[in-house]
């Protein structure tokens, strides 16, 4: 079956471990009590497996999980979700690309910080087109047109209630792709996505003392403690997925350290405005 396989395993296997500590038993307890070694329950919970229907049950047995409690969990390890849209664009969304959907999708708190390339959640509609009209990565008409419906589906998370900070540099505000009005319409889609509440849009400003990103870094945080932070980077080469306690706080460091030379969201805002007055 095809599934979000981090996300899902992830959540099942956080829920799994607070269910183990609510009924009292250690991991070495439980693994005693199903005849499992400890390191498969250390790998149950945290995601690294995939869980097979009957070993759910029996944990679900021994943590002495109500009915709606064990059905919620069967649900998880069957993929029964809503937020899988995605799917129907297997033929040219990779399966790297699925699990960062999955994850995004789910994210409370996303921060990110692009100095290269504008992210692909603040990109107007006209502003993708013309990114993949230009692209040397994309040279199928029909390939790129699912592409930029993928990308305009990921932005309606952006309707919810995701709290989302994104830094670029000051010289993306400047690139035109080839004509001047697909930048104005860019600009113009930024300060009103910036208008939104929970949405912050900061420029890194060209005499900026941080250094660009090579690349894009996220960081994705979730709603809940079992639910362990994401950081990801993006470059040429695609995407890399980790959730280490180490790589999420170096995530957190650069995302800080930019952070920390950006101009305010209002003097963002105020750049932006004069850009697209010198546009006019």
């Amino acid at each position: 079956m095809a599934t979000a396989p981090t996300y899902a395993r992830r959540r099942l296997g956080g829920e799994l471990r607070r269910l183990r500590l609510r009924a009292g038993l250690t991991g070495e307890g439980a693994a005693e009590a199903c005849g499992w070694s400890q390191t498969k329950i250390v790998r149950i919970e945290t995601g690294r497996v995939s869980l097979t229907r009957h070993d759910l049950l029996k944990l679900c047995g021994l943590f002495e999980t109500s009915e709606e409690e064990t059905a919620r969990l069967t649900a998880w390890r069957e993929g029964a979700t809503d937020f899988r849209w995605w799917l129907e664009y297997a033929n040219v969304v990779s399966a790297q690309l699925q699990e960062y959907l999955s994850l995004e999708a789910q994210a409370a708190e996303i921060q990110s910080a692009n100095t290269s390339v504008m992210p692909g959640l603040i990109q107007s509609p006209r502003y993708i087109e013309a990114l993949f009209a230009t692209s040397p990565w994309t040279p199928d008409p029909d390939l790129a047109a699912s592409l930029i419906e993928v990308r305009r589906k990921r932005q309606l998370l952006l309707e919810g209630t995701a709290v989302v900070s994104i830094v670029i540099g000051e010289s993306l505000i400047h690139a035109t792709l080839g004509r001047a009005d697909v930048l104005r319409d860019q600009l113009r889609h930024m300060l009103e996505l910036a208008s939104r509440p929970g949405t912050s849009i900061r420029l890194l400003p060209f005499d900026a003392p941080a250094s660009p990103v090579e690349g894009g870094v996220t960081l994705l945080d979730f709603a809940h403690d079992y639910e362990p932070s994401v950081a990801v980077t993006e470059h040429m080469r695609g995407l890399e997925i980790k959730d280490g306690a180490v790589e999420v706080r170096r995530c957190q460091r650069l995302l800080d350290h930019l952070g920390g030379h950006t101009l305010s969201p209002e003097d963002t805002n105020k750049v932006i405005e004069q850009r697209l007055r010198d546009l006019a």
